[in-house]
């Protein structure tokens, strides 16, 4: 499950910079799949994209939730650096090292883990 969140962070990497939301389906499905598609959307309407370096996921508890379909509630801790940047000027907006912990609701399907809903539980931003 940790895995599935980790692929999740370096896919999400190219979609905040190449907006381009054609893959989410691969990793994500239901609520999270809406949520990211609609802030791909807000990122190539207002101009702006982010360059990410994901730093880490670690996984601090799972909890399963339902055996059909297969569900398991995932709390994690992720570290990332990111900068959000203005089009065409290539402005620098904002720039945060960000420490955070989220609870990710993955659901497998077709044999591939899916994040199906995440929750951001708490936020450390440099």
């Amino acid at each position: 499950l940790g895995d599935a969140i980790r692929a999740w962070q370096q896919h999400k990497k190219m979609v905040s910079r190449e907006r381009q939301a054609g893959d989410l389906s691969k990793y994500l499905t239901g609520r999270a799949l809406i949520n990211q598609t609609s802030g791909v959307k807000w990122l190539i309407d207002h101009q702006n994209y982010y360059e990410m370096t994901p730093k880490g996921v670690t996984v601090s508890s799972i909890q399963k939730l339902s055996d059909s379909p297969k569900r398991y509630s995932v709390i994690v801790n992720v570290k990332e650096a990111s900068k959000q940047i203005k089009e065409p000027e290539k402005t620098v907006i904002k720039s945060t090292d960000d420490s955070y912990n989220v609870n990710y609701t993955l659901e497998k399907a077709e044999d591939t883990w899916r994040i199906a809903d995440y929750k951001l539980l708490s936020a450390t931003k440099k």
